[in-house]
């Protein structure tokens, strides 16, 4: 029993530490200029199932970027939560064509959240603060010239 006790209190720190260790910051996402119908905003790119997985999680304030891109190499149709989101977020859900296909408010969650998901299948999600004066419209369309999948 004492073996087992001092082993928990080894390993219990160790995994907590090893886990904000993986969290990863928003300095660790590549960052591009996108347009938003004539609007030119700075974002934080998420091209892979970590920076996907870890979004703007922790993050309190966006630092110098208007939010933060979703790029799926195909059409998805996966959720997001705002688990542990401190900034109540809008998303807009965009097709291949980058032709805004449903939008969503999201309020920050710690416990028991909420999933949201868009109605039809997209390709890029786009996360903006709800104070942004950038909005989405039924004709929102998104605009880049170059690719997100070798962002660096």
């Amino acid at each position: 029993m004492k073996k087992l006790l001092i082993v928990l209190l080894v390993l219990i720190p160790l995994s907590v530490f090893l886990y904000q260790a993986m969290t990863l910051s928003l300095e660790d996402f590549p960052k591009r200029k996108i347009k938003l119908d004539d609007q030119e905003l700075k974002v934080a790119v998420a091209n892979n199932r970590n920076l996907q997985r870890q979004g703007l999680r922790n993050v309190k304030k966006l630092k110098g970027i208007d939010g933060m891109l979703f790029v799926y190499s195909k059409p998805v149709q996966h959720n997001f939560t705002m688990k542990d989101t401190f900034i109540p977020l809008r998303i807009g859900f965009f097709s291949a064509e980058g032709e805004l296909v449903d939008k969503k408010i999201m309020e920050p969650c710690s416990e028991n959240c909420k999933n949201y998901k868009s109605k039809e299948k997209f390709q890029y999600a786009l996360e903006l603060p709800q104070q942004s004066e950038i909005s989405f419209s039924s004709s929102s369309k998104l605009l880049f010239t170059h690719s997100f999948q070798s962002c660096k």
